[in-house]
């Protein structure tokens, strides 16, 4: 009875919220890349994507992209491995780094013509890339368990659609990551979301969800996709990284998983 009532209270302050906002972010944050000291962001290399400086790291942890900016040792000549979806690109070395008009922080690369997205970290990195698999063979338990994971938010999803899904193998577990959204024109509002289903728990946990109430005003609503599953850190860990389309801007994130669960811990944002 209790837990109906608060349930209930939840779902009556949520409804209340989005009548006064029309945007709606969720995701869990770890901010500790912006605490890191300045000897760790001296000793940083870079984590880049698509020539944008998501950030550093260094002793398996992560550097926030200014504080890499301001202090690393490791910017012109540092040699980096490039990936594009299919695998390893090569070997380059960083020719440049510069800030825009922007927060957007600029990598220039010895790699010319790209025109393939990649993602980029310290050649020496030992980084477990995963090729992202299509995963089309869904099952009714994970659909549960993915429409679970949405909480108190799944008062807003009036439909459900599957936009994408990838299987990821590790050497002792598997996991499955889904991009959901609504189905075009039903109910109030659109959202996107991202959530990761592990084989070993038989648990989903929705790390993003973007929602917008209407759907004529949605220059800050981000439809998210996934872009890369590999160890950014060297810890052991894989980490998410997904990119959010908004109608002026593109922003990638880093999801760290952390004790079970994963965290934003490194943000970027590009105007377009």
């Amino acid at each position: 009875m209790l837990l109906s009532a608060i349930v209930l209270i939840l779902g009556i302050t949520l409804f209340i919220y989005i009548l006064v906002n029309n945007n709606i972010n969720y995701t869990l944050k770890n901010d500790e890349a912006s605490g890191a000291t300045t000897n760790e962001a001296k000793n940083s290399s870079p984590i880049i994507i698509n020539n944008i400086l998501l950030g550093g790291v260094y002793n398996s942890k992560f550097v926030s992209a200014d504080k890499f900016f301001f202090n690393s040792n490791n910017k012109n000549g540092t040699k980096i491995d490039m990936y594009s979806s299919e695998g390893k690109i090569g070997e380059y070395e960083i020719k440049g780094i510069k800030k825009g008009d922007s927060k957007t922080i600029y990598i220039e690369t010895s790699k010319e013509n790209l025109t393939t997205e990649y993602f980029g970290i310290k050649s020496d990195l030992q980084n477990g890339f995963k090729k992202l698999n299509k995963y089309d063979n869904i099952s009714e338990d994970e659909i549960k368990s993915i429409k679970k994971s949405f909480g108190i938010y799944s008062i807003l999803n009036s439909s459900f659609k599957i936009v994408d899904s990838y299987e990821i193998r590790t050497t002792d577990n598997t996991l499955k990551i889904f991009t959901v959204s609504n189905e075009p024109g039903k109910g109030m509002g659109a959202y996107s979301a991202l959530v990761v289903y592990d084989e070993l728990t038989k648990k989903s946990q929705c790390i993003k969800y973007n929602y917008v109430r209407n759907v004529k005003d949605a220059k800050d609503f981000g439809i998210i996709s996934l872009k890369f599953v590999l160890d950014a850190n060297g810890d052991g860990t894989d980490e998410i990284i997904i990119q959010e389309t908004k109608e002026f801007e593109v922003i990638y994130s880093v999801f760290e998983n952390i004790k079970g669960k994963y965290y934003l811990v490194l943000s970027s944002e590009i105007s377009i």
